[in-house]
């Protein structure tokens, strides 16, 4: 057919949202992103351990590797800059 695009983009949807059609993604990227900064987390080790003990739900590591924000498809993206893994 020659589509450009994905069919979540074609519904304005977030690959997350697209393959979970029953939720929507409670927290923008930039406000987890100064999260991370404040609570000084740079790992997603260290995210994981600190998203468990929240009583909020944040996405997982693995949702937010699978597309839950736009644009962003690993974690690492939206890590604060630091000693990372390559």
């Amino acid at each position: 057919m020659g589509w450009t695009t994905t069919p979540w983009e074609r519904m304005d949807l977030t690959p997350y949202e697209f393959f979970h059609p029953d939720t929507r993604p409670i927290c923008e990227r930039d406000i987890l992103t100064q999260l991370l900064k404040t609570e000084t987390i740079l790992t997603t080790e260290a995210y994981e351990n600190w998203r468990l003990k929240q009583t909020e739900q944040y996405p997982s590591v693995t949702d937010i590797n699978d597309g839950y924000y736009r644009g962003i498809v690993n974690i690492q993206d939206i890590l604060p800059q630091g000693i990372r893994r390559r």
